[in-house]
């Protein structure tokens, strides 16, 4: 395969963290491949890594331990990451699919469900989900066979521009019309971003397939429901329970459980979680403010920082005060 700058930015990224196995079913290429691209980067695994791909070649990795081992997670990921030899093992013997069949599927990113839950709503007809028989041997997030319909949930990470192409041209190839959701950072919230890409694309859709939806319709869409859709399908309540429980103080979960915390803000269930913990609330005056900006010289990490005194200000009409980091300045740059 020919490597972009952008694949072999990823594999940068990925290289030290993960065996050569699971990077190689990650990018759909041979473990040679991955192997040669390495020696060419200077790229090099983590010691940590090491250790475990050392000790897992004296571990017995046969199926009937595979097996074993594998029961005591409840989804591929938790698998990976807390066993990455054993998980390399078994996709290297091609036994993956059969030792985690009794695990939870979370293969399907929360965006991907809600998108195939507005889907859902908006066609009355059968839709085919995360198929790999349509254009084998890549993988449609929706399919609808009635109208030859698809939709893909492009991840700004997990994004490989070289199976899109060949999606793309397969598509165009058996008369598919693939609409493409694409990630954007600028959204807070997952969901507005899949119905306003919709939105754009409605007229295209109606045409194509002789509807008639409108806009109203997608956002008639109960945002409650799409939520309730993705939590009963990629949730692990008794988990997140588990970790929000052992914290009293919200400040510190918010530091500790950086990922957690962002997810749950994503799916609006951040006040549901995080009741019970104490949050510290700053009253703000004058005082601490000019205390607080004295600690920096440039406005944009005074505003990275401490926001909340920021909002403050803005609040308060108080802008003479950033005069000394130079908010002026910043204000003609930006």
């Amino acid at each position: 395969m020919k490597w972009t700058k952008e694949q072999l930015d990823i594999l940068t990224k990925l290289y030290p963290n993960h065996t050569n196995i699971e990077i190689s079913i990650f990018f759909n290429t041979t473990k040679p491949s991955i192997e040669r691209q390495a020696r060419n980067l200077k790229l090099y695994k983590n010691k940590e890594l090491k250790t475990k791909i050392n000790k897992s070649r004296t571990r017995d990795l046969s199926y009937e331990n595979l097996t074993i081992i594998a029961k005591k997670y409840k989804t591929k990921n938790e698998f990976s990451e807390n066993d990455s030899s054993a998980y390399s093992a078994a996709c290297k013997m091609k036994i993956i699919e059969n030792i985690c069949s009794h695990m939870i599927i979370q293969s399907i990113s929360s965006p991907e469900l809600m998108l195939k839950y507005i889907i859902s709503q908006l066609f009355d007809t059968k839709i085919l989900f995360n198929n790999k028989k349509i254009i084998s041997p890549y993988e449609l997030d929706i399919y609808i066979p009635k109208f030859k319909l698809a939709f893909e949930y492009d991840g700004e990470y997990w994004h490989n521009i070289e199976t899109d192409n060949k999606k793309n041209n397969l598509c165009i190839k058996n008369n598919i019309m693939l609409i493409r959701i694409y990630d954007k950072k600028s959204y807070l919230f997952y969901i507005n971003n899949i119905k306003n890409q919709l939105k754009s694309n409605i007229n295209k859709i109606n045409n194509y397939c002789k509807k008639n939806i409108s806009s109203e319709q997608i956002d008639n869409i109960s945002e409650k429901k799409i939520l309730s859709f993705v939590n009963d399908n990629i949730l692990d309540y008794d988990k997140i329970k588990i970790i929000t429980q052992s914290y009293n103080n919200y400040r510190e979960f918010k530091t500790q459980e950086k990922k957690l915390y962002r997810k749950l803000c994503k799916l609006k269930l951040l006040d549901e979680y995080t009741q019970h913990m104490h949050k510290d609330i700053i009253h703000w005056n004058i005082q601490m403010c000019e205390e607080e900006i004295s600690k920096y010289n440039k406005f944009n990490e005074f505003y990275k920082n401490s926001h909340k005194c920021y909002d403050y200000i803005q609040k308060n009409n108080l802008y003479y005060l950033l005069e000394k980091i130079n908010y002026v300045k910043f204000k003609k740059k930006y």
